[in-house]
Parts: C-alpha cells; structure tokens; sequence
C-alpha cells in the first residue's frame, strides 16, 4: 500500500491485519474526482484504518487531517504512517495540521459538533455488511460537521443500503468500482 499521488507519491504505508484498507486505484480515483479542492482545506477521515486516505489527502496538500479510529491494531498502523509521512515532510514550511482521535466514528461526529468544528471534506470508509454506513450518514446529517460548501464522500459495499432520505446533506453524484460504491454528498443549501 502506497501514497498514489502528490508530494508524498510512491510512499510506502504500514498495513494492519483484518483491516481492508481503500485499494490505490480508488483513493486516486476518488481524489483525481476532487481534484485541486483538497489543497489547503480541512480533511476528517472516519474510519480511518490505516489511514491511507487521510494521508493521501496530506500529499495533495490539505491544510489539516483528523484521523478517526478506535481499533487499536489500526491506530498502531496508522501511527506508524504519520509518523512516516512527517519524517518525509520535515523540511516543508508549515505541513498540514494532523490529529488522530480515538473514537467510535459515530461519537466522533457528536464530539466534533460540540466543538463547532467544520470540515471540507469528510471520507467515511466504514465496514461493510453492518449498516454502519446507514447510520454514519443519518448522523453526520443530524450534527453540523460538514462545511458550507464541503463534500462528504462516502466509500461502501455496492449492495449495501445507503439511506438518500436525509434532512442536511443531499447527493449529487455516485460511482461504481467493481464491488464498492462511491457517494458525494453537500449540504442541500448549496
């Protein structure tokens, strides 16, 4: 597993066991979808795994990545990552803001609300077969952690239920690749 783009490209990453990381052709595939919008924009990666997304994100040169995950064979990879892509970035002038929670993605969303943060972009990656998405995105429709004009982009099992009746977000566009499904999403005001 690699950085596929940017100016981490060819970067190798740790991997952990049980943990189906966001295969190369999607993550470029996905990012290549939004292009120059990533640079210098806030990034949340829930579900992070690895984080091969959110790290992918800091190639392209988003301003900050926070990292969600709460499975510590994940968190102990996706340390190992960051601190991989630091060590590359250390001569940069100012990086990318980085921060990992230790969350349930679900409870991330509550706890970010209740700071009042706001992200650009917001990539939601979670397990497949267990309705997590669902329920991921009836969250991040109930609590106020999307910008203005951000995209949520939501990665899952093309067979999976992917719930369209939201009340904030609405979808504007969807992709197939092989197995999985990509959804955009943006505020309905926008």
């Amino acid at each position: 597993m690699r950085i596929t783009s940017g100016r981490l490209k060819g970067l190798v990453l740790s991997s952990a066991k049980n943990i189906r990381p966001t295969e190369e052709k999607l993550r470029k595939a996905v990012f290549d979808s939004l292009g120059d919008f990533v640079q210098g924009k806030s990034f949340l990666d829930l579900f992070a795994g690895t984080g091969s997304v959110g790290l992918e994100a800091i190639s392209r040169a988003a301003k900050s990545v926070t990292f969600v995950e709460n499975s510590f064979q994940s968190i102990k990879a996706l340390k190992a990552n960051i601190k991989k892509v630091k060590q590359a970035l250390v001569n940069e002038d100012k990086g990318c803001l980085i921060e990992l929670l230790r969350l349930d993605a679900l409870k991330a969303a509550v706890f970010l609300d209740g700071k009042s943060l706001k992200f650009d972009i917001i990539f939601c990656d979670a397990p497949y077969y267990k309705e997590l998405t669902k329920k991921t995105l009836q969250t991040l429709d109930s609590y106020d952690i999307l910008a203005p004009d951000g995209i949520l982009v939501v990665q899952a099992y093309k067979k999976d239920p992917v719930t369209t009746e939201l009340s904030n977000i609405r979808p504007y566009r969807s992709k197939i690749y092989s197995d999985t499904a990509v959804y955009f999403y943006t505020n309905k005001d926008e």
